[in-house]
């Protein structure tokens, strides 16, 4: 492949030093030369930065920002202030890419004049990467508008394993302090992406800790400050689609099919007072959303035997 344009890896850090090594080790080897890889550290403790500093002595390519710890949005957004690329993409540091990562991307975007282009992930638990992988073909799925790719809720709305033009961060930046970031940012940058490709090649791998943040078990807080996130999420996805068609019908039943979830799950704590705050907050959200469905009866039912679901299991397996 021609190498022609600079691509910038933003990649945050933060106490990660078990799991860093495996991560730059795939990033400095890529089949595709032309990177501006920088590293932002977000305030770590352990030998984070340490071993950042002994992979930036072996390839220039690779630049280290220090901060204080600020959050995932934070230190992406720093990356992208400091970004020189044509194009970026975000990795997290506990993750890893296949060594053709982007170049895949990079060919695809560019044979299809794309402005987002999206590799295939999988999930994995284990802390070894010693599986293979069948032999792959890059079999492609070209959504030519970004309400296409909206509605197709089997695609992952993840900020990493993907390739954007850089311009259309322009005025864009991820919100800090909410647990639904990605949702958050990818729905504002299709407002400005005209053209959006996919492959089915497997590139990235996301390693799910057990400790990482979307597998910690925060209960009360989490309830809360993940149903805030997701009402401030869906509501910035509602304006994206009213500013391009008429909203769909099924926006409004998945919309309010997430939220339930949370109303049900506050019921573990139902004398609480924050608690019964927020249940309110929710539910005003849902009947707001259904008052575009004829779904609102259907809902109660689901809202209510979901609400005894967690009731039985809190009693049966509470500390």
């Amino acid at each position: 492949m021609k190498y022609c344009e600079l691509i910038t890896l933003v990649i945050p850090i933060y106490n990660i030093e078990n799991y860093l090594g495996r991560c730059l080790d795939s990033v400095i080897n890529q089949t595709y030369k032309d990177l501006e890889i920088i590293l932002v550290n977000d305030g770590s403790t352990d030998n984070s930065l340490e071993i950042c500093e002994s992979y930036a002595k072996k390839d220039s390519r690779i630049k280290i920002i220090n901060k204080n710890n600020g959050g995932l949005s934070s230190a992406r957004n720093v990356g992208l202030d400091a970004c020189k690329g044509d194009y970026v993409t975000f990795i997290d540091s506990d993750d890893w890419v296949s060594l053709d990562y982007i170049e895949i991307l990079y060919k695809n975007i560019i044979d299809n004049n794309a402005d987002i282009s999206i590799i295939n992930a999988i999930k994995v638990k284990s802390q070894n990467n010693d599986f293979t992988l069948k032999e792959q073909k890059n079999l492609l799925h070209t959504y030519f508008s970004s309400i296409e790719f909206a509605l197709d809720n089997t695609l992952p709305v993840m900020a990493c394993a993907k390739l954007y033009k850089t311009k259309l961060f322009e005025n864009l930046r991820f919100t800090n302090s909410i647990i639904f970031e990605d949702e958050d940012i990818m729905y504002r940058l299709l407002y400005h992406a005209n053209k959006i490709v996919c492959t089915d090649y497997i590139g990235y791998f996301y390693f799910q800790r057990p400790t990482s943040i979307t597998s910690s078990k925060k209960k009360r807080q989490n309830i809360i400050k993940s149903s805030d996130s997701l009402i401030f999420v869906l509501t910035k996805k509602e304006q994206f689609f009213k500013g391009k068609t008429t909203i769909p019908y099924k926006f409004y039943i998945d919309s309010a099919g997430l939220l339930s979830r949370y109303y049900a799950k506050s019921f573990l704590y139902p004398f609480d007072k924050e608690m019964i705050k927020q249940r309110k907050k929710i539910k005003l959200f849902i009947n707001k959303l259904l008052q575009n469905t004829k779904s609102i009866e259907t809902f109660r039912y689901k809202i209510k035997r979901n609400v005894i679901k967690y009731f039985v299991f809190f009693f049966l397996f509470k500390d």
